[in-house]
């Protein structure tokens, strides 16, 4: 039929200007090109302005090569969006494209990208897209286009991805106007610091287009929450029970959400919700674990949390909290923990709750592992976790006077030059004497304190201290323990340190 025999055409077209493009993704540069046939098309040889015909396609490889009526626009949309989104005008990947900003909610998560290749040339042609990844350790990246997976195309040290829609949609020429998708699956496995891709999008891999429309950037932020379905909204998923009894979903008495966890048939106090959390948590950081917590079979029961590191050495046990649980509602526990790396490489690390004797039901819910907020702090503003190079506490990247530990603690930017955060010290008319106000983090390793001096080289007086769980985020006011009529001259000190 005239249908099929144009149809042939165009593929035939697609195919001979993908040879051409495969030849110069392996360095090759022609200069000269032969097209001939054996078989019995194209069947239209004329004129040169139908879509395949053989002229068109001698005009076609004319302008693929001079870059003649080629322009390429990429957008991308982020997981759980409907739309193609913008770009964060303050996220840049290093070499300099805007970027989209992603984090993930938890570790083992994976988020779906999209990004959509259209071509706003004024010619029908075969797109490439180059994914690069830099300073993405810790996830795992996948690709799929139009369904299929492509992943297998990550080549060379620098995890360099080449995707090309004409393998992966039947080698067809994408239409002016038409668009192609790409499915990029991220996952992150234990990332420590932020990563970036580089999404760039062209035509001929001799004269690659740099204009800015034709390249974007995702940037991935760790994920702040260590445990996974920590809210027991996908059942247990991930969890179990540690040392014997049953673990079960319970969807009757929950604190929140579809879910929590049901632990029945305990015959031993430390039976209880685990988790493994190993290879997950970094050396030398302080995490939160919080969990709500309710007991039943009995009206009031001890609970207490562990996280249990074994090595080649044996096993250690860390408690992070312990209280009391009631049956009559759901009490919320909380703690910090250090993690330290053992002498060995440990081979199991798990987070468990425990406590009621034997034959009491232990019901958790909204459990949650997480970086402090300083750790949450550095992501956001350096990309890393630990406090060095720029991140560093004693760092001032803006150079404004002001160092990164009274940034973090005073509500600052550390990237924009200003003194605002400092506190401000004024004179209290109804007391009579000095107040300093400023503005607090709710960091409970934070320890602010006031001094009070009639000179500043005094090491001065106490006046008010504030750390663990006091440290409440929000304005504060101290007010001085001496009146201007017995020290006329008088001094306030903010002193902030990490415990």
């Amino acid at each position: 039929t005239e249908a099929g025999r144009d149809a042939w055409d165009l593929q035939y077209k697609s195919q001979s200007l993908r040879s051409i493009q495969l030849h110069q993704l392996e360095g090759g540069r022609p200069d000269r090109i032969l097209f001939e046939s054996w078989y019995e098309g194209p069947f239209s040889l004329v004129p040169e302005t139908k879509n395949g015909s053989f002229a068109n396609l001698g005009v076609a490889a004319v302008q693929y090569i001079k870059g003649v009526g080629q322009q390429i626009d990429l957008a991308v949309r982020k997981p759980g969006a409907t739309s193609f989104a913008g770009l964060d005008r303050r996220e840049t990947t290093p070499s300099g494209e805007q970027s989209v900003v992603h984090a993930p909610a938890s570790l083992g998560e994976t988020s779906a990208f999209t990004i959509r290749l259209r071509n706003l040339g004024t010619i029908s042609a075969l797109p490439l897209l180059h994914v690069h990844q830099t300073g993405v350790p810790g996830w795992q990246i996948a690709a799929t286009l139009d369904g299929v997976d492509v992943t297998g195309d990550i080549t060379g040290p620098s995890g360099l991805l080449v995707t090309d829609a004409p393998d992966y949609s039947g080698n067809e020429l994408i239409a002016p106007g038409a668009a192609v998708d790409l499915t990029l699956s991220i996952t992150a496995m234990n990332p420590t610091e932020r990563g970036h891709l580089l999404i760039r999008g062209f035509w001929n891999p001799q004269q690659p287009s740099m204009d800015p429309h034709d390249a974007i950037g995702i940037t991935l932020q760790p994920p702040l929450e260590i445990l996974r379905n920590g809210g027991f909204e996908e059942g247990i998923v991930h969890w179990q029970s540690n040392g014997g009894g049953g673990l079960a979903a319970e969807t009757t008495i929950v604190r929140s959400g579809p879910g929590a966890a049901r632990s029945f048939n305990r015959t031993q106090a430390w039976q209880g919700p685990m988790q493994v959390v190993t290879g997950r948590l970094v050396p030398g950081e302080t995490y939160q674990l919080t969990a709500w917590l309710q007991v039943g079979g009995t009206t009031s029961a001890p609970v207490r949390a562990t996280i249990a590191r074994t090595d080649a050495s044996g096993t250690d046990f860390f408690p992070v909290f312990t209280g009391t649980a009631t049956a009559d509602g759901w009490t919320r526990f909380s703690g910090p923990y250090t993690y330290t790396e053992p002498a060995g490489t440990p081979s199991l690390v798990r987070v468990y709750f425990e406590g009621p004797p034997a034959g009491v039901r232990l019901y958790a819910d909204d459990a949650s592992l997480a970086y402090l907020p300083a750790g949450a702090w550095r992501i956001e503003n350096f990309g890393i976790l630990d406090p060095r190079g720029l991140a560093a506490d004693d760092a001032d990247p803006d150079g404004d006077g002001v160092e990164n530990l009274l940034e973090y603690a005073l509500g600052g930017d550390p990237l924009t030059p200003s003194r605002t955060p400092l506190p401000v010290v004024s004179r209290d008319p109804v007391t009579k004497r000095l107040r300093i106000h400023f503005d607090r983090t709710g960091d409970p390793l934070l320890r602010y304190e006031v001094l009070g001096m009639n000179d500043p080289a005094e090491a001065g007086i106490l006046l008010w201290s504030s750390t663990g769980q006091a440290n409440v985020a929000g304005p504060v006011t101290v007010t001085d323990s001496v009146p201007f009529a017995e020290s006329p001259r008088r001094f306030l000190r903010l002193r902030v340190t990490r415990q």
